[in-house]
């Protein structure tokens, strides 16, 4: 069954690479305290460069708002104050920048940090088909390739995904957003940033787009709200290059039926929801070109693991 973060093909433009509307809208508001932990202390993840490029800038601060409350609105009050910001960005393989408090003369590498890959789409698009062909495509590379799901991919977050998708369960919007970016904490923290910053390439199954696209718009909190609420999640950590898998209802409504699997507690929402979620997601895409490739999840799924496979591959080469 396809995991969910609850959060044709496209051609990527390289020039908004790294600046993407996620990015500018992620990060958490500037300040001096917030959550500890691999949270502090770290210089910002966002994007990656090649080659002779001028580096990219720290990702922007989210507006300066308050905590999110019910409905959206911001408490009054004092606003907390933000993290410092995560791990710096890329490097290209082999960059040496200057040891600290030693002369420029004596260089040391930097690891390079891995890229980080998403599949996003919605339920029945073909996500778990198509990476389970990737695992099998893009086995016994070095350094390796690390894949993981949403909600899930630690302990802690396995044990919150089976919260969210009981399909006995019922539970508020807000509890249900609140819930997701919980897991996706976990995982970035206990996964996604320790395997980048050893340099292994990282490809997710959902990541904050599906909680933009299935609580902000499906469930109607707003994609501002949801993305400040997940700003304390990921910090800095934005996909290198996202994958939709675009796939109209009438086929999806095909594949559902076919499905042997009992539906969760998403799946079972309804059409008019998941109408709402598909439209996030369009914008998502229409507004960030340069981080997400749209693809047709009507082609065979070899075609689609083939082309995924090339992307993933030319992202290493850096």
């Amino acid at each position: 069954m396809d995991a969910r973060g609850r959060a044709g093909g496209g051609e990527r433009d390289a020039g908004d690479h790294g600046r993407s509307l996620l990015a500018r809208e992620l990060l958490p508001p500037p300040g001096g305290e917030g959550p500890r932990g691999a949270l502090q202390g770290r210089r910002p993840l966002g994007g990656r460069y090649r080659g002779g490029d001028r580096a990219p800038q720290p990702l922007g601060a989210l507006d300066r708002r308050g905590a999110v409350a019910r409905g959206g609105d911001a408490r009054g009050g004092r606003r907390p104050r933000a993290p410092k910001p995560l791990q710096g960005p890329r490097r290209r393989r082999g960059a040496p920048r200057p040891e600290e408090g030693r002369s420029l003369k004596r260089l040391v590498a930097e690891p390079t940090r891995g890229p980080f890959v998403t599949v996003e789409g919605l339920d029945f698009s073909g996500k778990s088909t198509l990476v389970s062909r990737l695992k099998d495509e893009l086995a016994g590379l070095d350094p390796p390739v690390y894949f993981t799901r949403e909600p899930g991919g630690a302990a802690a977050a396995e044990r919150v995904r089976a919260l969210l998708l009981d399909p006995e369960l019922e539970m508020a919007a807000w509890t249900e957003a609140y819930l997701y970016a919980a897991a996706r904490a976990e995982l970035v923290t206990r996964e996604i940033l320790p395997r980048l910053g050893r340099g292994e390439t990282v490809v997710c199954e959902r990541f904050l787009d599906s909680s933009v696209a299935y609580q902000g718009y499906g469930r109607g909190l707003g994609a501002r709200e949801v993305r400040d609420l997940n700003s304390w999640a990921v910090g800095t950590v934005v996909p290198d290059m996202t994958f939709y898998l675009r796939l109209d209802g009438e086929e999806r409504a095909r594949r559902a039926r076919g499905s042997e699997a009992p539906l969760d507690r998403i799946e079972r929402v309804g059409d008019e929801f998941m109408g709402r979620v598909e439209v996030g997601f369009e914008e998502i895409s229409r507004a960030e070109p340069g981080r997400v490739r749209v693809l047709d999840a009507s082609l065979p799924p070899a075609e689609l693991a083939g082309t995924v496979r090339d992307e993933i591959l030319g992202l290493r080469a850096g």
